[in-house]
């Protein structure tokens, strides 16, 4: 939507890539939609050089986040207080809207 109006575009070509760099620029550029996570992009959309849209009949696929530590018996406070950040931001991140 825009200003409260439902836009429709047909699009066309395909790109594939798993490079986050590859598919934010490509949206830069003007190539087309691309599905980023928030904290991805969040310096383009508060700068205006990508903008949010709602895809009314689409839902994006929930990402997961894991740490992987090399025992659970003992995990430095140092370490702990990183994943407590660390979940604390992805989940300010992830309300964002």
């Amino acid at each position: 939507m825009i200003d409260g109006e439902l836009q429709h575009r047909r699009m066309n070509g395909r790109v594939s890539t798993n490079s986050v760099d590859a598919v934010r620029t490509a949206a830069i550029q003007g190539l087309g939609i691309a599905q980023l996570a928030y904290w991805d992009v969040i310096q383009q959309l508060r700068e205006g050089v990508l903008i949010e849209i709602e895809l009314v009949d689409a839902e994006p696929e929930q990402l997961s986040v894991w740490a992987v530590t090399p025992t659970r018996r003992y995990v430095p406070a140092r370490v702990k207080a990183f994943l407590q950040l660390l979940e604390s931001v992805l989940a300010r991140l992830g309300s964002h809207g």
